[in-house]
């Protein structure tokens, strides 16, 4: 694990499966001794997935805010999400392109990619607090344990809960 990230494991075979969000696909496309696909999480209690997002933003000290602008309208028009799609790493946010053949029947994998409009509804967004990425390192590592060393759910569930509680505690808004 440390020699490799597991999205390179996966590509280079490595790896039989993998939890990941559509942003591996620009990585996975050039994958040439095997076919691979997506499918929805596996539900327990309730379906629910971690909502990755991109975003484009203009800095309030930009002296380009105009041409910034005309940049963003240009990349969420239909034209630029089609421009998107082509590069495999984004669900498009327009509607009429994300139900388009280009997103759905593409020539390139993965060939399911109706799953990420399929489970739209069950998606929720990561909390926006300054110390996040903290969250994020303390509960990988928590789970990587319990997954390499087989500890019990139950155990899992108690340390993370332990070792982010402060973290959640100090974390700002913006």
């Amino acid at each position: 694990m440390e020699a490799q990230d597991d999205i390179t494991r996966f590509a280079n075979g490595g790896l039989a499966m993998l939890l990941s969000s559509r942003r591996a696909t620009t990585t996975f496309r050039s994958i040439e001794d095997f076919e691979w696909d997506v499918a929805p999480l596996p539900v327990y209690d309730e379906q629910v997935g971690i909502l990755h997002s991109d975003a484009l933003c203009i800095t309030a000290q930009s002296e380009r805010k105009d041409e910034a602008w005309d940049f963003i309208e240009y990349a969420l028009s239909e034209e630029g999400q089609l421009a998107l799609v082509e590069t495999g790493r984004t669900v498009p946010s327009n509607i009429a392109v994300s139900r388009s053949d280009a997103f759905l029947d593409s020539d390139e994998p993965p060939s399911r990619s109706e799953v990420f409009l399929d489970t739209i509804d069950t998606l929720r967004p990561t909390p926006t607090i300054s110390t996040w990425p903290e969250i994020e390192d303390v509960t990988t590592e928590i789970l990587e344990d319990g997954l390499y060393k087989g500890l019990p759910a139950d155990e899992v569930a108690r340390l993370v809960d332990e070792q982010t509680v402060d973290l959640f505690a100090r974390g700002e808004t913006p």
